[in-house]
């Protein structure tokens, strides 16, 4: 069994997610939108669906895509 012990270990696995339609990131907080990736949602992908999960349970709109990690080069 492999054990994932950094960050650095853990960045193939992240995407973020990304509104094609407003063309901005989900904020880290879960809530909004932010156009950079400084402070955008990272996560794995089961956390992804969590999050999507979660907003259909509530009936929100869940325009999000999932989008790698370094698709603006600003995380490489």
């Amino acid at each position: 069994m492999q054990v994932i012990s950094t960050p650095r270990d853990l960045r193939p696995y992240l995407r973020r997610l990304y509104n094609p339609l407003t063309g901005q990131y989900l904020h880290l907080s879960g809530r909004g939108e932010t156009r950079g990736t400084t402070h955008a949602w990272a996560g794995t992908r089961d956390q992804a669906q969590t999050l999507r999960n979660r907003a259909r349970a509530k009936q929100e709109p869940f325009p999000y895509r999932l989008a790698p990690l370094t698709e603006s080069g600003a995380d490489a």
